[in-house]
């Protein structure tokens, strides 16, 4: 069933001799449109599909768990990496038992950052580079602040 047939030279299989024959004879557009139809349905539906499981990963933090409220927030916010770096390093140094009040309030955030930076044993460069990517976070997080 699946031998071959020789076609100018070359030898097809009878499913390309199909398509092949298919289009020398005037294949039907109508059969051509449904075809790219379907493609594009199941294309759109990876995506919706796949659109659907980020957003479920971000709406999954609830109240009851501060840890993964504060990781979906940072997630939303689309830090640098070396910010969020930082600011994971703040809560877990600090054990902070609801870290997301730092996203919410300027004067709770400028203390836990002043409190971190004396905790920290870091070297004067370092401590000049970390206070300076702290304002700036600052400053995204509240810029009327």
């Amino acid at each position: 069933m699946n031998n071959p047939i020789p076609h100018g030279g070359r030898v097809l299989t009878p499913v390309q001799q199909a398509v092949t024959d298919h289009f020398r004879v005037g294949g039907s557009w109508l059969a051509i449109l449904v075809v790219l139809g379907i493609l594009v349905a199941v294309v759109f539906a990876i995506a919706v599909v796949n659109h659907y499981q980020q957003h479920k990963l971000t709406l999954t933090p609830s109240a009851s768990d501060p840890q993964k409220l504060f990781e979906g927030l940072t997630y939303n916010l689309a830090l640098p990496p070396s910010q969020l770096a930082l600011l994971l390093g703040i809560v877990r140094d600090l054990k902070l038992a609801h870290p997301t009040v730092l996203l919410m309030s300027s004067s709770f955030y400028d203390a836990s950052v002043n409190r971190w930076v004396r905790s920290a044993s870091l070297s004067p460069d370092a401590l000049s580079t970390t206070q300076r990517s702290m304002m700036d976070l600052r400053t995204r997080l509240f810029p009327h602040a």
